[in-house]
């Protein structure tokens, strides 16, 4: 979002602001500047790293979890629309997708990551990820009144609605 390439670039600015203080207190001398930067991007590197790894460890861990009763049942409805059920591999997938973009680990989805997960999956198959207004225009078909947020069973609708919108030719599919 527009906010977050704010921070981004502010803090950026504070980097370089940074590195330039170290090469002016090393009296012009370049190598602490390198090895500074050199750190920091371990660090991020490593983090980002780590931050990644828990977000999948997270979604194995989840996505094998029973559903409750209400939830099941909801679940079951759509799938059979969907022409699947509980042990079709095409639903574990989804299933452990779900958690795979629930990055505030909550158990439901918010916009901003349905937003990013459906560009991630965009630029894993070497695609470009459909405009923000048609997702959000999917998410508001889905969600319940009165939530900002998909619940699993939101995100079943969600993808077999833009599965069905893409078949008509209504809309491009955004998976």
């Amino acid at each position: 979002s527009r906010s977050e390439n704010a921070v981004l670039v502010g803090l950026q600015l504070f980097n370089g602001i940074g590195f330039g203080l170290i090469y002016l207190l090393a009296g012009g001398d370049i190598v602490p500047c390198i090895v500074a930067h050199a750190a920091y991007d371990f660090v991020d590197f490593f983090k980002t790293w780590v931050d990644a790894n828990g977000q999948l460890e997270y979604a194995e861990r989840m996505w094998k979890k029973e559903l409750p009763p209400e939830e099941r049942a909801e679940v079951q409805k759509v799938l059979r629309q969907m022409g699947m059920s509980l042990v079709d591999n095409q639903y574990k997938r989804l299933r452990r997708l779900f958690y795979t973009f629930d990055f505030d680990k909550n158990n439901s989805l918010s916009r901003s990551e349905v937003r990013k997960g459906i560009a991630y999956m965009a630029v894993e198959r070497a695609g470009t990820p459909p405009p923000t207004k048609q997702v959000d225009y999917v998410f508001d078909q889905v969600k319940k009144p009165g939530s900002d947020r998909l619940s699993f069973p939101d995100f079943l609708n969600l993808i077999m609605q833009s599965s069905g919108a893409s078949m008509q030719k209504k809309a491009p599919s955004l998976v």
